[in-house]
């Protein structure tokens, strides 16, 4: 009958392995981002070069489509929020999330000669900022009324218990925002510029749920189900094409979004160089992970031995 490894190191080598591939993987990220963000240009909107560019100016929400946080009522133009209540498990109290969403809608980035529309689906979002509130009625929720930050920290640092905690992360109106995307030639033919402004035109139709249902609600049950959605996305992409050719080409507006070939897309509440030396600082954080990984990888390997 073969030996047995000690097991406890046999699980400590198996889990720093594990820290060990998850760390390279986040570091050689961090690393690429950091060295997109420092050799891409920042450009001007109505100069920039179609395909991928890197961007600054300030956030507004499109004229016909103001957006308000769903828990702080705050004017933004992107929000994030999620909802957890307090659960017991066999006498272990743990936080179980019951409701939560992330906007989708296109919001303007404007800078000194231009404006162009970010579409924010898929990218990796750096907020203006998140704010926290844990209470245990309904009373607690912040409605359109937030508490100081002073609050939020203690509430959250002190232990302060309650039976629901809400997190809400913004990027506000006028916050200065720097974006690392491809930018989409807006020249009355291109597919994806059209699917970007009909995804735009989509969040302002969402505005108003009772002229969608009376528009598109065919068997009338009071929601649209997917067959529906279909004819309403349709329905988008058929406006944004005749708002094209009746457009003048200086109206026009491009947008910026996912890049089709997988390369990094940020929207970041930051100046250009505060987001480059964010990226910096975290891929050194992920070294340093990685060393700690390597070093828990090593020990583990030299005390293994049979018993």
């Amino acid at each position: 009958m073969p030996p047995d490894l000690d097991s406890n190191y046999v699980k400590l080598l198996l889990l720093s392995l594990a820290a060990l591939l998850y760390t390279l993987y986040r570091f050689f990220h961090r690393w690429h981002e950091a060295r997109l963000l420092q050799d891409t240009p920042l450009a001007r909107v109505r100069s920039a070069p179609q395909g991928y560019v890197k961007l600054t100016g300030l956030a507004h929400a499109p004229p016909d489509a103001p957006t308000r946080a769903p828990l702080s009522g705050r004017a933004c133009v992107w929000w994030t929020f999620k909802v957890e209540e307090r659960v017991s498990t066999f006498g272990r109290s743990r936080w179980q999330r019951t409701d939560g969403g992330t906007s989708d809608t296109p919001f303007l980035l404007k800078d000194v000669d231009g404006q162009c529309l970010i579409n924010p689906l898929d990218a990796e979002i750096e907020p203006s900022e998140t704010n926290v509130w844990i209470g245990g009625c309904e009373e607690c929720w912040p409605g359109a009324t937030e508490p100081s930050s002073r609050l939020r920290i203690s509430m959250a640092h002190l232990g302060f218990r309650g039976d629901r905690r809400l997190q809400e992360s913004l990027i506000l109106e006028d916050a200065k925002v720097s974006v690392l995307g491809e930018l989409r030639t807006d020249s009355g033919g291109a597919t994806n510029a059209v699917g970007d402004e009909a995804a735009a035109l989509l969040g302002v139709w969402k505005h108003d749920q009772q002229a969608l249902l009376a528009r598109f609600d065919t068997d009338h049950d009071g929601r649209l189900n997917a067959s529906e959605w279909e004819a309403v996305r349709a329905a988008a992409v058929e406006q944004v094409q005749h708002d094209r050719l009746q457009a003048r080409p200086a109206e026009r507006v491009s947008t910026l979004g996912k890049p089709n070939d997988g390369r990094p897309f940020l929207i970041a509440a930051l100046s250009a160089e505060q987001l480059a030396q964010r990226e910096g600082r975290r891929a050194l954080a992920a070294l340093a992970l990685v060393a700690i990984a390597l070093v828990a990888s090593c020990y583990a390997l030299s005390h293994l031995h049979y018993t």
